[in-house]
Parts: C-alpha cells; sequence; structure tokens
C-alpha cells in the first residue's frame, strides 16, 4: 500500500551513505520524491532554502549534531513543526516521545513503508479536519451574514 499523491516527499537524513541511497532508490522506484542530507545542518540548509517534504527520515546519529537536536530545532520553527518525522536509525534509546514514530534500520523496506504509510494517513487525516474546521467557520460566518440586517431607517412625514 502506498500513500496517496499527497505525501511523496521524502527528506532523508543519514549520514552514512549506502543505507542513505539504498533507501533513496528504493523510494524513488515507489514514485517517492527524494532528498538526501548528510548532516544535521545540511537537512535545516535545505529546509531553509524552501524544501518542504512531506516526511523527514531521521537517522538519529549525525556527524555535526545529533537528530534530538534537530528535531528540537525543527520543533521551533513554525514552517517546519507540521512535518512528521519517522527516527530511522540503529538507536532506540530515550524514543519515548517517538516510539510510534521510529524504525530500526534493520527492518524491512515493507515495514518502512508500512510506518510511512501511517503518517501519511495521520496527516491526511490532520489535513481533513482542518479543513473541516475552515468550512465550519465559513459556514458560520456565512449564516452571521445572512442574519445582519441593517437598522430601518424611518423616515419622517413632514406634516
Amino acid at each position: 500500500m502506498a500513500c496517496g499523491m499527497e505525501c511523496r516527499k521524502i527528506l532523508i537524513v543519514d549520514n552514512d551513505s549506502t543505507p542513505r541511497s539504498l533507501l533513496a532508490q528504493r523510494l524513488s522506484e515507489k514514485n517517492y520524491l527524494v532528498s538526501v542530507a548528510c548532516t544535521g545542518q545540511e537537512a535545516l540548509d535545505q529546509l531553509s532554502n524552501g524544501l518542504l517534504p512531506d516526511v523527514i527520515l531521521l537517522d538519529l546519529e549525525l556527524p555535526d549534531f545529533n537528530g534530538w537536536k534537530f528535531l528540537k530545532i525543527q520543533k521551533c520553527n513554525r514552517a517546519w513543526t507540521s512535518i512528521p518525522t519517522l527516527v530511522y536509525s540503529h538507536t532506540p534509546d530515550r524514543l519515548s516521545p517517538y516510539k510510534e514514530r521510529f524504525v530500526p534500520k534493520s527492518a524491512k523496506f515493507e515495514d518502512l513503508l508500512r510506518s510511512l504509510d501511517r503518517i501519511c494517513a495521520e496527516k491526511a487525516a490532520e489535513h481533513e479536519e482542518t479543513l473541516e474546521e475552515l468550512i465550519s467557520l465559513d459556514d458560520l460566518s456565512g449564516a452571521q451574514q445572512l442574519d445582519f440586517k441593517l437598522p430601518s431607517r424611518s423616515k419622517k412625514k413632514a406634516s
């Protein structure tokens, strides 16, 4: 099962070139649009330059700073905080806030795809909820506009 077309852009942040290249190739074969970064800073630079992936696949073991620092920086930027991050690493320690979004590098590719599908489905559901809220707000403002009446002006008759 693959994600809908609205969730196809993936940023892989991993300093290990062999798994990064293999993963990028396999995801591309599944029609994902893949960008890669070798360091946390390179990933931040790409995001700063306008890259807005649907999902970030993040290794925690990066050469310049660890994945936890990347996550903190990501969550402090309003443009990036809504990008779901899937931790894809050999390091499962201290993952309590990310247990649901962790896939070990040793996992099968199909398991990774299922995790991406789940994240994409969550993102689509959040988007749907937001749209429904906006529509209900729009309906409410339309109703208020319909009920709005101008005060009547009474003309006094001259005697």
